[in-house]
């Protein structure tokens, strides 16, 4: 695959901060290339525009694509410009209860998504750790036993993501960045976890091109700065 084909390819699952944020997928790869292509289930949530579905499908997994209220049409068009639409279930549904058995999938993964729950979709002061909790309760419910939980949160970072947030947005925003003892908290219940910080400067860019530049210069200032430092969290959770 030329480089131009594999940055769309990482584009239209990422879709933003490419470099930072698609580096949940090496941390996921450790999990993901020892599975059985033919005997796995995988169940995507937040699915909203399909990217990780996608990401799943071409390497020969079936994928159920889910989100609150369902994908968007746009996920089933990027599925099929890709040519996996056969590999992929759509479904609407809430992470609060799922609608499966318990020890259903082998594998469970969201980008950017715990963050942004609410127990109740149209009040806001339902967005608590408490009630994120909840929901990951439920996502290792159905988890098979040595199943994972494969995920990528933003954090809370330093103060300067603090002060940079309030100075984009002007106001509250609607989204829990977590600490790291939070995401820990979250969970506290699977057997094993492995977490994995990452990024300062790739992020609040209008540009793509300054989100790569910067990105590559996190390459190098991630490796010094402490985790609470540090905006993107990528998990590896085993039940």
């Amino acid at each position: 695959m030329s480089e131009v084909k594999y940055l769309e390819r990482i584009e239209e699952t990422i879709e933003w901060d490419i470099l930072n944020w698609s580096r949940a997928l090496a941390h996921w790869l450790v999990v993901v290339e020892q599975l059985d292509k033919t005997n796995t289930k995988i169940l995507c949530l937040g699915e909203r525009n399909g990217g990780l579905s996608l990401w799943f499908a071409l390497q020969g997994f079936r994928v159920v694509c889910s989100d609150f209220g369902g994908p968007r049409e746009d996920a089933k068009k990027l599925h099929s410009k890709y040519g996996v639409s056969d590999k992929i279930q759509y479904a609407d549904l809430s992470i609060f209860l799922l609608p499966y058995a318990s020890d259903s999938f082998d594998i469970i993964a969201c980008k950017s998504v715990v963050g942004g729950l609410k127990l109740n979709y149209k009040d806001r002061t339902t967005r608590t750790l408490q009630n994120q909790k909840l929901a990951m309760d439920e996502v290792r419910r159905v988890l098979k036993p040595g199943g994972y939980f494969l995920g990528a949160e933003n954090m809370k970072g330093s103060w300067i993501h603090s002060v940079g947030r309030n100075a984009l947005k002007g106001k509250k925003i609607g989204w829990r960045h977590f600490q790291v003892f939070e995401l820990k908290y979250l969970l506290q219940d699977f057997t094993h976890s492995d977490l994995l910080f990452f990024g300062f400067l790739g992020t609040y860019y209008p540009f793509r091109w300054l989100n790569r530049v910067f990105g590559r210069v996190d390459n190098i200032l991630s490796k010094y700065l402490p985790d609470t430092m540090q905006y993107i969290g990528f998990i590896r959770a085993k039940k």
